[in-house]
């Protein structure tokens, strides 16, 4: 097959390596072990957050109305959904109100490749391999754009779950989403941030395990039930396992050192484990309420990159409690897909649209846009819990 002489005209020629390469590249996503790649989200908290694609408006409404979740107020790109509505009223038109998209502009530059594309397309079969090279560059694109959006979703979704109103700007439109469910949250699942001697990084005076277990015991009366785990930074987890008090109850629980017995200087003690320090939280918050499974330590340092800025996916400085899909990011159809579709474009997983095609200019350019709509969807807003441990 010839190269053609656009870039649209290559990828629109190509759509179904195009699409294969977008389904391989979401799977990383949910790739065993941990982080694949630095801008990948942690796959150790994908149990938490659900990221669903609706093949249409009418299946995303019908999800809606049979869970009935309970919604914050929502501010989207198309109108805003007051907090004292009935969730029932929620409507197709506002399912998808949330614009999240990226795109690129080929230029000469990429013409200049293309050129080259097609010359190592005529020459010897050892050229092959820069060939295939070069043309990844091309069809690896659209996947690139479509996983940076999906981890978009993504970190919308985990701030939700961490601050309870977190925002976004679009860069592409300039217009900010924002979602807050905190009127839905109860009194102390938000707990004080920590201050003055009281903060994690103060391991002389913090007391991180005793702040972990009265919050778990405040969400356990609200809830009747514990968080499936907790999630913080591994410097907060360094903080917490070195803390005097933790090494002190730890030893204590371990038999080190006798209840009662007074601990002049702690230093002389070893470091705790994560699993030791989940240990003594079992010990504490089971004595008080109920013999449910103590929630476990998941320490994550994530990182974020949409090529201008690099950030962690989890809010610096905070832990939070997490349940079993507690939240929803659930992308539908586009308006753009269904006139791509009209006009013979539309490439992309389901609940993104690639549109690509080429202008007369002059110079000559081509675009290439990624669309994604959708929402956050939080069923039970009191199962959001976090506290701030550091100033």
């Amino acid at each position: 097959m010839p190269v053609p002489y656009t870039v649209a005209e290559l990828l629109n020629q190509n759509r179904p390596v195009v699409n294969s390469t977008i389904d391989l590249t979401l799977q990383e996503l949910n790739a065993d072990g941990r982080l694949v790649r630095e801008g990948l989200f942690d796959s150790a908290l994908l149990p938490f957050i659900s990221s669903s694609s609706y093949s249409s408006r009418e299946v995303a409404w019908l999800k809606v109305k049979s869970f009935r979740p309970r919604l914050g107020h929502i501010r989207g790109t198309d109108g805003e959904i007051q907090a004292t509505r009935n969730p029932i009223e929620l409507t197709k038109q506002e399912l998808g109100s949330i614009n999240i998209s990226d795109g690129v502009v080929w230029k000469e530059a990429d013409y200049e490749m293309l050129d080259k594309l097609r010359m190592l397309g005529q020459g010897i079969q050892r050229q092959r391999e820069a060939y295939d090279e070069l043309l990844n560059v091309f069809l690896q694109r659209p996947a690139d754009l479509i996983l940076g959006i999906e981890q978009t979703w993504l970190l919308m979704a985990l701030r939700t779950i961490v601050l309870g109103n977190p925002s976004w700007t679009d860069p592409r439109s300039g217009i900010e989403y924002s979602v807050d469910y905190t009127n839905d949250i109860p009194a102390g699942h938000l707990a004080a941030a920590k201050t003055g001697t009281g903060v994690w990084s103060d391991l002389a005076n913090a007391t991180g395990i005793a702040d972990l277990v009265s919050h778990l015991n405040v969400f356990y009366e609200t809830m009747k039930m514990f968080p499936d785990a907790i999630a913080m930074s591994r410097s907060m987890g360094d903080n917490l396992r070195n803390q005097d008090s933790t090494k002190i109850l730890v030893a204590r629980n371990k038999g080190i050192i006798t209840d009662g017995a007074a601990i002049a200087d702690a230093s002389n003690l070893p470091k705790a484990k994560l699993e030791d320090i989940q240990d003594v939280i079992a010990t504490e918050i089971t004595s008080t309420n109920t013999s449910m499974p103590a929630p476990r330590i998941i320490l994550t340092d994530a990182v974020y990159n949409d090529g201008e800025t690099r950030r962690p996916f989890m809010p610096q400085n905070y832990y939070t409690f997490l349940c079993n899909n507690m939240v929803e990011a659930a992308r539908v159809p586009t308006l753009s897909a269904i006139k791509s579709r009209a006009t013979g474009g539309g490439l992309g997983a389901a609940g993104y649209t690639v549109i690509s095609k080429n202008e007369d200019d002059i110079p000559a350019k081509d675009y290439l846009k990624v669309d994604s709509a959708g929402m956050i969807l939080c069923p039970d807003p009191r199962k959001i819990a976090s506290r701030k441990v550091e100033e």
